[in-house]
């Protein structure tokens, strides 16, 4: 079974295909999404910083393993961030 919901149509002969196809798409999704909302900096506010990743774990873009390191790492000083534009996925 599937991941998610299929609404494509498709027959037997590209079942394989349409199914590649989709969790390419999911797979390109949850990589921009994790692009745009892991960036860390100086100034990110700590709350905003938790909310983002909570609703990515909600939306299961990250696991509950990648949520508590994440909430963890985002303890770290930040003066290790300065000047830097992080992200924990690239």
């Amino acid at each position: 079974m599937s991941r998610f919901y299929n609404p494509v149509f498709y027959n037997n002969r590209n079942k394989k295909s349409v199914h590649i196809f989709i969790e390419n798409m999911i797979d390109e999704r949850n990589e921009f999404l994790k692009n745009k909302y892991l960036k860390l900096d100086e100034t990110i506010d700590r709350d905003l910083f938790l909310r983002r990743i909570r609703w990515l774990m909600e939306v299961e873009i990250i696991d509950n393993h990648e949520y508590e390191e994440l909430k963890n790492n985002f303890l770290i000083p930040r003066e290790t961030l300065k000047d830097q534009n992080k992200s924990f996925y690239n």
